[in-house]
Order: C-alpha cells, then sequence, then structure tokens
C-alpha cells in the first residue's frame, strides 16, 4: 500500500472534448454521478477535430522546466518540461527514444516501457508536459556521468538538452509523462470549469477497485453545458500501467452545470499491476 497525493490540471479541458456515449443518473441518495466506466476516445478539439502533432518549431525545454539530480525511490532522477509556444493546442506523445550522451556520443541505454506509447497529452497554448527519467542503480559498472540528453518524440523531432548532469552508468527508463497544467486557465466555457479531488483515497495497492471523487465547479455567471463531454486520465505517479482514459457521467449530470454550481463525480481506477511507483494524478481533459 503506498501513500497518495492529489493533483488535478484543468488547463486543458475544453480542448480535449469527446462526445459521451450513453449515461446513468444521479444518485438521488448521495447526490453523487455515478462512474461510467466507458473508456474515453482519442483526444480531439472542442470543434470535433483531431488535435495535429506539436510542431518541433513551436515546443522548446526552458531552462526554468527542467531539474536533474532528484531522488526517487533512491533513483537519480531528471525532469523536462516540453512546453507549447505556438498559438494553437498541438498532442505531443511520448518519446520513442531518450539518449544520455557526453560530448555527443550514446553513454547508456534509457528505455521507454510499452505501457507509455498509448498516452499522448494536449497542449494548450502555454502548457508544458513534464517528461521524466529514472536511473538505475546497483551495478558495479564505472561511474559515468551525461553532460546532455536528447527525446525523440514521434510526429515532432528531436529536442536535445544540455547540460543534463547523472550518473548514467546503469541505464534507466522514461517513468513519468504528465501534463504540467501550466496553462493558463480560460474564464469561459467548459474550459473554465475548475476540478478538484474532494475524497482523496489514503492508500492504494493496485490489486483492487480504487474509488474516489472529483467535483467540478463553474465559476462564472453562465450555465456550461457538458454536451461536448470531457474525457480524463488518471493514474498514479511512476505507474505507467495504471493511466487510464475514461468519459465523465456528464449525461448523469444532466449534461449540464449551472452558474457557480458545482457537481461531484465517482471516479474509478481499475486495479493494476504496480512497479512500486506513488502519488495519484488526475487531468481533466487532456
Amino acid at each position: 500500500m503506498r501513500k497518495l497525493t492529489s493533483a488535478i490540471s484543468t488547463g486543458a479541458l475544453a480542448l480535449a472534448l469527446a462526445a459521451c456515449g450513453g449515461h446513468v443518473g444521479v444518485d438521488n441518495a448521495s447526490g453523487i454521478v455515478p462512474w461510467l466506466g466507458q473508456p474515453g476516445a482519442s483526444w480531439i478539439a472542442a470543434d470535433g477535430t483531431a488535435a495535429a502533432s506539436c510542431n518541433a518549431t513551436d515546443v522548446s525545454i526552458p531552462p526554468k522546466l527542467q531539474k536533474w539530480g532528484g531522488v526517487w525511490h533512491d533513483q537519480a532522477t531528471g525532469m523536462v518540461g516540453v512546453q507549447n509556444n505556438g498559438p494553437t493546442a498541438c498532442e505531443i506523445s511520448p518519446p520513442t527514444a531518450i539518449h544520455a550522451m557526453r560530448d555527443g556520443n550514446d553513454l547508456a541505454a534509457i528505455t521507454v516501457p510499452a505501457d507509455f506509447a498509448a498516452r499522448p497529452v494536449l497542449l494548450p497554448p502555454g502548457d508544458a508536459v513534464y517528461v521524466g527519467v529514472a536511473i538505475d542503480n546497483g551495478c558495479t559498472s564505472p561511474q559515468v556521468t551525461s553532460d546532455a540528453f536528447s527525446f525523440e518524440f514521434p510526429g515532432t523531432g528531436t529536442i536535445t538538452v544540455s547540460p543534463a548532469v547523472l550518473d548514467v552508468q546503469c541505464g534507466g527508463a522514461l517513468n513519468d509523462f504528465e501534463d504540467s497544467g501550466l496553462a493558463t486557465a480560460p474564464t469561459t466555457g467548459e474550459a473554465a470549469l475548475q476540478a478538484s479531488i474532494t475524497t482523496p483515497p489514503s492508500s492504494v495497492s493496485g490489486k483492487a477497485t480504487t474509488t474516489y471523487q472529483v467535483t467540478l465547479t463553474n465559476p462564472t455567471n453562465a450555465d456550461i453545458s457538458l454536451s461536448n463531454c470531457p474525457a480524463y486520465q488518471e493514474g498514479i505517479k511512476g505507474e505507467a500501467a495504471s493511466n487510464r482514459v475514461f468519459q465523465l457521467n456528464c449525461g448523469g449530470a444532466g449534461s449540464v452545470i449551472h452558474a457557480h454550481d458545482t457537481v461531484t463525480f465517482q471516479i474509478k481506477l481499475p486495479p493494476f499491476a504496480h512497479s512500486g511507483g506513488s502519488g495519484m494524478t488526475t487531468s481533466t481533459g487532456g
């Protein structure tokens, strides 16, 4: 069992909508909208068109979004934020290859677990996706220290970061790929909805379904329609196998959140095979 911390990103809510394909009503006894359990569709824009892949000229890894030499479960870590500097939202997929380098030469194998392949993130302008690597320890190889890392993003291109100093002699793997929530929250429509985990579970084992609640709040002076129903991505940080995408039960909420009102949804995280991560993340939109 692992202690959970909770974080929600709402910056992409209006830009990551998919149609609700059925619903059940509000539980009259509790006022909670039951979990729908319907897998979410691929992320699409609010106008119903698929988001284009981020162009290499529109994304960057600024120095303020880089952190090297952290520690996670006794592993050395590196984290970068790939930011969308373009005028429109775009979709970026996890890197298919990561290279730890020194003087332009590859030093160690940084693997990308297959679980990450189906986890693209939709980036509104100004938003960023965090990409993390964890370096193995305990091997007997002589110390080898990187001075740069390169990340190959499918459909986008390769971004190289330097300096990027880590001891990489034992190899490592991608261990995180999630929306940062850095984008400025829009003030109207679905994108203005504010999300919070109202009953976070204290722990999760991965062996059984975890149930919690997420509340959406409409802070505006106008009703917000949920006819374009947002999906959400949930998972445990560092646990690629736990990441799932589901539709909210928008029909169960009456497909509208009235001005200055809130609606609470039951959310479930199905069982998964865990590898030692911790920290729950739930991102509406995406």
